[in-house]
């Protein structure tokens, strides 16, 4: 099972003397704290760690336990860890990891549970899980969530759809986010005047990526072989 190591000090190397356990403590929440903020895309701070304890096992050996608050869910979290006075090293393998990242997720997309479709622009930990092409084209997005309807769940995935006011034969999007994952894709429609030609831009993947609901969605609102692009994130 691939491991990895969360270093608090670039040296790796464990001298004898013991650090106290508040310190570890404090080590081991700075550090789990970084992560889930670099690793999750949370768009503000709805995730906060809390209550780290340690536990001297042998020698350097410790044990970490304590809660990801999660967008108001709890979240175990227990991790074995290397320390010293100099060195705090937590020691996780990689499916526990994800086991708190898809934990964290479920928990975000909770705050869309019973909502509109615009929510997904509107709550900053939401909106973070889309495409970073999407996100420098906000306005856009924002604007056709104007006249909204509720977010609907299709297996896997919820769907949102909206158009701006008064202009929803010509101005629309829907989104996809995948709950198990917490991917996130999206469609804008955009109708160019003087021939009302219609134009989607996908934002997410490459058109076989998508999830069916989305491209149902679009096929629906008239795409063709011919009238999309696919919006690519800035290198």
């Amino acid at each position: 099972m691939k491991k990895f190591a969360i270093p608090f000090a670039c040296a790796l190397s464990l001298a004898a003397c013991g650090p106290s356990n508040d310190k570890i403590a404090g080590d081991v929440q700075q550090q789990i704290q970084a992560k889930v903020q670099n690793d999750l895309k949370l768009g503000a701070p709805d995730v906060k760690v809390e209550g780290i304890t340690v536990v001297n096992q042998n020698g350097s050996e410790y044990a970490a336990a304590g809660n990801l608050d999660a967008f108001g869910v709890k979240i175990p979290l227990n991790f074995k860890v290397l320390a010293d006075r100099e060195h705090t090293i937590i020691q996780a393998d990689t499916d526990s990891w994800r086991a708190i990242e898809d934990a964290t997720n479920r928990a975000r997309l909770q705050q869309l549970d019973g909502k509109y479709s615009d929510k997904a622009a509107t709550i900053p930990s939401i909106f973070a899980l889309f495409p970073p092409a999407l996100q420098a084209r906000r306005t856009e997005f924002t604007d056709r969530l104007e006249t909204i309807s509720s977010i609907h769940t299709y297996g896997p995935y919820l769907f949102g759809q909206g158009c701006k006011a008064h202009e929803c034969l010509s101005d629309e999007t829907a989104w996809v986010i995948n709950k198990n994952t917490g991917k996130a894709y999206a469609i804008l429609l955009e109708t160019s005047p003087p021939t009302n030609t219609p134009n989607f831009y996908i934002f997410g993947g490459e058109l076989q990526e998508l999830p069916s609901i989305l491209v149902d969605w679009a096929a629906d609102k008239g795409m063709t072989e011919i009238n999309y692009g696919i919006e690519h994130d800035p290198s």
